[in-house]
């Protein structure tokens, strides 16, 4: 099964089609010129057992609404 991740700011939108990969790390960068935001971000996931999450790191916030 294949997900996909939207991201959007003020002046962008944009989809990442994750892959179908399992028990594994991924990155995704969201890049600056795209989103004006100041600087480039690695966004960190991880699938285990085809349940994707996003890992914590220095360079954003992780909150649920």
């Amino acid at each position: 099964m294949s997900y996909i991740l939207s991201i959007y700011s003020n002046v962008a939108f944009k989809e990442y089609i994750l892959p179908s990969i399992d028990n594994a790390d991924y990155d995704i960068t969201i890049r600056n010129r795209d989103f004006a935001i100041n600087n480039d971000i690695k966004l960190k996931l991880e699938v285990l057992t085809e349940q994707w999450s996003i890992k914590k790191n220095s360079e954003y916030t992780v909150s649920k609404n």
